[in-house]
């Protein structure tokens, strides 16, 4: 399971098979390689399970190795453009798609704890800083996060970390407290985009500030004196191209969409 992301820039691909097609596809290519990497490299009639999202609620999909190699190679089909598109992120076909992979670990969350608090003690003028002020005046409640963090409760692992950590904001001048669910939900799911294959969306006029947020977090990560220790996330490694998405989202003016 995962969080997916694409930046929503018009192409030939998206525009020829839709970008719902495309995320499936993406999908499938994904599955594929974690079927052949050994020591746990799968033959073309063995059964792989995936987790299929929908509308209402996800489903448990199993299918054949074969079938997901057919469908990886009907990607590379799709994406002989992908290598000279401005919105490709990774340089690879379909490389404006990417994922942050579940769980959230532990050390991602409290290091995002620690850079909010951070920004709390910021100057006001500081343009990281209105990603939290955002949350402190009272929008954002995370709310969606919350639901995944009951469903860890009960063995589904979205996180490592059964509760949300706390971060003080009195002195944004909002919520006394708020909390890495909320910070967790503005960076991934701040508003619905009612597409079938991407149901949320950080909209392009939201963009600076996610751009300012993550630039602080990750600019610190890389001098911070605990750069030993957090090189161990693979969340934070991941959310690398996710800012690097929402940097290229920004500078071509279009939307970031999120499942």
């Amino acid at each position: 399971m995962a969080i997916d992301f694409c930046v929503d820039y018009r192409c030939d691909a998206k525009q020829q098979i839709g970008i719902a097609e495309l995320l499936r596809l993406y999908q499938a290519r994904l599955a594929y390689q974690a079927t052949q990497r050994a020591p746990a490299r799968r033959g073309e009639t063995e059964f792989w399970t995936r987790v299929v999202r929908g509308p209402q609620k996800d489903r448990v999909e199993l299918v054949t190795v074969g079938q997901l190699r057919r469908k990886s190679n009907q990607l590379i089909e799709f994406t002989a453009d992908c290598a000279t598109c401005p919105a490709n992120v990774t340089g690879e076909p379909a490389g404006c798609f990417g994922r942050v992979t579940y769980p959230i670990d532990s050390l991602a969350e409290r290091y995002l704890a620690d850079q909010a608090a951070c920004l709390v003690a910021a100057q006001p003028e500081a343009p990281a800083r209105a990603f939290v002020q955002w949350i402190s005046d009272g929008p954002v409640d995370g709310a969606r996060v919350r639901r995944m963090r009951e469903a860890t409760r009960r063995g589904v692992r979205f996180f490592e970390l059964s509760e949300p950590l706390p971060v003080p904001s009195s002195g944004l001048g909002g919520q006394p407290t708020i909390t890495t669910d909320q910070i967790i939900e503005l960076m991934f799911f701040p508003f619905v985009s009612g597409r079938t294959s991407f149901h949320f969306a950080v909209p392009h006029s939201a963009l600076r500030g996610h751009r300012a947020f993550l630039d602080f977090v990750l600019n610190n990560l890389d001098l911070g004196h605990r750069r030993a220790e957090l090189e161990r996330s693979t969340t934070l490694e991941e959310l690398r191209w996710y800012a690097r998405a929402v940097a290229v989202a920004d500078e071509l003016g279009v939307d970031l969409l999120v499942d």
